[in-house]
Order: structure tokens, then sequence, then C-alpha cells
């Protein structure tokens, strides 16, 4: 049975979200739509409906929702995923806590897991390190309770230029003190580099591989997927004090800067802490309306190298 009849047209209107959405895609690629783009200023940049839009209106409007947002909604421009702010400053200031403090020790409370997100440095010469400015090696403790779904940070460290050794007794004091259920890590690295001091240690058991960071920033399971989780507060981090704030500042920039950021040492920890959550809970995370806007652009671009790898596969047959 046709879901349409034959002389059933279907109209799609819309504003572009991402470069390769639907409405972006069938603008671009030569097909047999009707197309009708219709920008607010033409190329004169004049209003292009004048019985709607007067210039006077457009230039307020401009100055009211910003350029990033006009050229978008307005000028209908593919906003540029490069420069995307997945984590606006009213969505981080909500999960500050001014009445809490980093804790250096932590008993579990009823219904908690606590999990431990690592990111480890191979630069072990502190001068090197500070000189060149390489990745830190870092940490991050977090309390999950697994009936609300709160994700409590107990505490933040990072330092590089440091041994092997001083990391790896770090990660073993820290499961100690917060008596970790699980530790975060990129363990097929990983393991490969520290095994050897493991093989004896209790802390073996708790290893948990989130895999590699090919994909940090995949819409779905990358960092930005972690917005979703701020934006439903669910995350809350100790800003009491100045040691506090100065951790969480430092996290909260890499959060804000992503790619754009010379470090995310910190926000790639965080995120294997929220991917140990979201296996625990019965899989990756539930998506609700207010971030399908996000898992359609990853299916977007994940349908496009699925295309791409079989026409390379193709490609290949016809050549052999």
């Amino acid at each position: 049975m046709k879901l349409r009849g034959d002389k059933t047209r279907i109209i799609l209107v819309g504003t572009p979200q991402h470069p390769d959405d639907l409405l972006m895609t069938i603008y671009r690629e030569k097909n047999n739509y009707g197309k009708f783009f219709l920008p607010v200023l033409n190329d004169q940049g004049l209003p292009s409906c004048p019985e709607m839009h007067t210039i006077e209106w457009i230039i307020e409007q401009r100055g009211f929702v910003g350029e990033k947002i006009f050229q978008q909604e307005y000028m209908l421009e593919a906003p540029d995923m490069n420069d995307i702010n997945f984590f606006g400053d009213n969505i981080l200031e909500t999960a500050k806590n001014r009445k809490t403090v980093m804790l250096f020790n932590y008993q579990k409370l009823e219904n908690e897991i606590v999990l431990i997100g690592t990111d480890f440095s191979i630069i072990e010469d502190k001068r090197h390190a500070e000189e060149y400015d390489n990745d830190y090696f870092a940490l991050i403790a977090v309390a999950h309770n697994t009936i609300t779904g709160k994700r409590r940070c107990l505490n933040v460290y990072r330092e590089r230029g440091i041994s092997k050794t001083s990391q790896l007794n770090m990660v073993k004091l820290w499961a100690m003190i917060y008596e970790a259920d699980f530790i975060g890590v990129e363990k097929h690295a990983f393991l490969s580099w520290a095994l050897s001091d493991l093989k004896t240690s209790s802390m073996l058991a708790k290893l948990y591989d989130t895999g590699d960071t090919k994909g940090k920033y995949n819409m779905d399971t990358g960092i930005p997927s972690l917005q979703y989780t701020f934006e439903q507060e669910k995350y809350e981090f100790p800003y009491g004090d100045d040691y506090s704030k100065e951790l969480v500042n430092a996290l909260f920039a890499e959060l804000k800067a992503l790619n754009k950021a010379n470090h995310d040492d910190l926000a790639d920890a965080l995120l294997r802490i929220e991917l140990i959550v979201r296996a625990h809970e019965g899989g990756l995370v539930s998506y609700d309306s207010q971030f399908n806007l996000y898992k359609t652009i990853s299916k977007s671009v994940q349908k496009q190298n699925r295309e791409k790898k079989a026409t390379n596969a193709r490609l290949l047959t016809l050549t052999q």
C-alpha cells in the first residue's frame, strides 16, 4: 500500500541545521526536486519580501538575535559545526554547587556507585611537557546515584610531566579512598602501557574499557553528547572554594571549546565516566525531543560514512 497517492506532493519547509542535513543535501545536489530558496536579504542586500519585512525590521532582528543565528535563521546558511558551543554558560552555571568543595576521602552512600575517569599522558618529563604544552594526566571521581541518576563530582586532578608510576599510583590511591566501582580507561591503549604494573593489583578487575578517543567528538557518544546530561541537571560540581573553582573552570573551559581547545584531557576523563554510567543504565543514553537535532545530525553523518565505504568497496571490486 502506497504511503501517498500518485498526485500527492510532499513539501519540505525548514531552516538548515547542519551542512549535511536533508535540506542542505537536497539544495546542494543535482536532483529532480523543485527548490525555492528565499533568504530574507537578496544578493543586493535588500529585503527579498519588502511587503513582509522592511529593512529597518531586518536590521533590528539582526542586532537582537546576533550574527550567527541571523545567518542561519534569516539567511538560510548552514551553521559552521566547528564553531558550535554545545555547553553554554547557563548550562554549566547550573552544574556549579557553591556550597560544596572537592573531597579527598569519601564513603559511598546507599544506591551509589563511584566511578573514576582517566586520561593518561605518555610524556613523563615535566620540563618538556611544560615547554611544548603537552597533554595532562587527568582524573575525575564521580558518585553516581543509580536511583536518581544524579552525578556528583567528588574530585578533579590534572598534572603533566609526571612518571608512569606516579600516574598509576594516583589511580590506585583514588580507587581506594573513593571506594571506586569502575575505572574508565582507554583500555586497549592503556593496558599495553601499564598491564605489567597491574597484574597483581585488585584494581585490574575495576578497569572498564570505554573504547578509543577517535570518536570523542561524535554527537551521540562523544563529548558533545554530555550536553544532554548537563541540560537535565544530572551533573553537580563543587564550587565552594578557590581550589575547586580552578579545577572546575579548567574542565568547563575544555567543554566549551571542544576541538578548538589545546587540551581536552579533563573532558575525556568525564566522557569515560559518562560512558560507564550509560552502560550501567542499560545502554546508550535515551534521547528525548530536546536532543533530536544532535541525534539526527549524527545519523546523517553516519549514513554518509556508510555510503562512502560501500562506494569504495564497489570501486575496489571493479578494479580487481
